[in-house]
């Protein structure tokens, strides 16, 4: 079982099908860093979902300001849409 939390601070409660069914639904998600100055850095993002491994993919160029935030400090936060359509 998995716990999403949503952003009023309520919790949904997933099983792993559903979370699955979820993920598989989805084409993009808002992935934020911390820039260089110490601020949050948010974009959207393409993503894939492998299912059978439960790993999320996401590419970019080595030379964008996701992967040199990244680089610097590899903390991220990762926002999907329920509510929106994939």
């Amino acid at each position: 079982m998995m716990m999403i939390t949503g952003a009023m601070g309520s919790i949904y409660s997933m099983t792993e099908e559903k979370v699955d069914r979820f993920l598989e639904s989805r084409l993009n998600l808002h992935l934020a860093t911390i820039d260089e100055m110490g601020g949050p850095s948010i974009q959207p993002i393409w993503f894939d979902y492998d299912s059978d491994k439960k790993n999320l993919f996401i590419m970019t160029p080595k030379a964008s300001r996701k992967a040199q935030n990244i680089n610097r400090k590899s903390k991220t936060y990762v926002s999907i849409d329920i509510f929106g359509k994939a």
